[in-house]
């Protein structure tokens, strides 16, 4: 992932005094290159007829990557009579599309490794049993499609290379009571990680 933030937000209060356009700072640095900036507009001004605010649009766009800039027509103004104040608020995200996609390829990565976890496209070997006859231990290994989990190489050692579309690897372990046939505990380690889930 990139040191650009996926998504901004804030609130801005346009009020009387203040001049058209107003910067407002960023947390961090976006990309102006994918960046995509919306709005939502908020106005209490006088009068409130729609035919009469026509001339009086709010747009906001980046200024450079660490800053927003909001303009508006018109200028703020107190009503004389009641003392009310004209005031924009100015609801706003900036939304970083490339880095969308590639937060969008992490939530995929994680949800195929959370399917593999529930028994989809997953591969159990490396079986191992204790003198009764019960499964005491097994490598699960998720995959990322069903394909690639019917190729997979069974009983493949540890410690060696992820096989294609291979996502993760798991140890789980149980603690028998022989004696009764409970089951104590269950122990399940993360071994193997794909590195790089196919995030530029």
């Amino acid at each position: 992932m990139s040191d650009y933030s996926l998504v901004q937000r804030g609130v801005t209060t346009l009020i009387v005094g203040d001049v058209s356009p107003k910067d407002v700072p960023l947390n961090t640095a976006v990309k102006l290159s994918s960046s995509k900036v919306l709005i939502t507009v908020r106005e209490s001004r006088f009068p409130a007829e729609t035919s009469d605010l026509d001339y009086r649009g709010v747009t906001a766009f980046l200024l450079n990557s660490t800053t927003l800039r909001i303009e508006w027509n018109g200028v703020l103004s107190t009503d004389s009579g009641t003392g009310a104040s004209e005031t924009i608020s100015v609801s706003w995200e900036v939304v970083d599309l490339e880095n969308l996609g590639d937060d969008l390829k992490e939530i995929l990565f994680r949800l195929q490794r959370a399917l593999g976890y529930l028994g989809e496209n997953a591969v159990q070997d490396l079986l191992v049993y204790d003198d009764a006859g019960n499964m005491t231990q097994y490598r699960l290994r998720c995959f990322n499609s069903d394909d690639n989990a019917q190729a997979a190489t069974i009983n493949i050692p540890d410690g060696s290379s992820l096989e294609t579309g291979e996502l993760a690897r798991v140890t789980v372990t149980q603690d028998i009571q022989i004696a009764k046939n409970d089951r104590l505990s269950l122990t399940r380690l993360l071994t193997d990680l794909l590195a790089t889930p196919g995030v530029n």
